[in-house]
């Protein structure tokens, strides 16, 4: 035992002069202050920033698909067209009544003229000259009546040609060419995509300081866009709404 505790001591006392020995380098810097971006990361979804269902507002034939299969389009795209001859048919129509009834009010607007003159000379009772005026009230209102009928007949045939809103993304046909369609039928759905909505959740922990950044620097905080597993920076835009 002796010389065992003297030989396990020659081992200690070697190894504490060998520690002893050895220099240590440590280098030093100063200290940098600095202003670092707080980050959060989270996976989100992109979402149409406009979607939109194309439904019909009159019933015909349609006798065109200019996109069936989708596709990018431009905002004033023709996208589908409905039969429009007879919606034509009916806007001359209603022209054609107005023209009669302006032709019928400028007669009664004479006719009273004439009653007023001869109305001094009791060559006119009263009672023909308030008919005489209640027909120039009655054709003038026929008038305002016509007017309104050809706005309506220029509006149904507006809506035979159904135009892109907006450009975006528009997706495949529902129907077919030359298929009856009514009112309320979904033609197709419209997406648009620039600019483009990102939608993500954050843990509730994150929430205070997102607001308290929000309220004192809003210009500040910026979202950016990379996908999966890439740190490349797709887009960058601006916080608009937290639940």
């Amino acid at each position: 035992l002796v010389l065992a505790w003297q030989f396990v001591s020659k081992r200690l006392h070697k190894k504490t002069e060998a520690v002893a020995s050895m220099k240590l380098a440590i280098s030093v810097a100063k200290p940098h202050v600095a202003s670092v971006k707080s980050y959060v990361e989270s996976v989100g979804q992109c979402t149409a920033f406009q979607q939109i269902s194309l439904v019909p507002q009159v019933e015909g034939t349609l006798v065109k698909v200019a996109y069936p299969n989708g596709g990018q389009v431009k905002k004033g795209d023709l996208l589908f067209q409905i039969d429009d001859d007879s919606f034509k048919a009916y806007l001359k129509q209603s022209e054609a009544q107005l023209a009669m009834d302006e032709a019928r009010h400028q007669l009664n607007v004479l006719q009273l003229k004439r009653s007023e003159g001869l109305r001094s000379g009791n060559f006119v009772s009263q009672q023909e000259y308030d008919t005489y005026k209640a027909n120039v009230d009655a054709s003038a209102a026929q008038i305002e009546f016509d007017k309104a009928a050809c706005v309506l007949r220029g509006i149904d045939l507006g809506h035979c040609y159904i135009q892109a809103p907006f450009a975006g993304e528009l997706g495949k046909s529902a129907v077919d060419p030359n298929a009856f369609i009514t009112k309320g039928t979904q033609l197709a759905v419209l997406n648009q995509l620039q600019p483009i909505y990102v939608d993500s959740f954050l843990a509730e922990k994150h929430l205070v300081e997102l607001q308290k950044a929000l309220k004192e620097h809003p210009d500040a905080v910026t979202v950016e866009a990379r996908l999966i597993d890439d740190a490349t920076v797709l887009q960058t835009g601006q916080l608009v709404f937290v639940s």
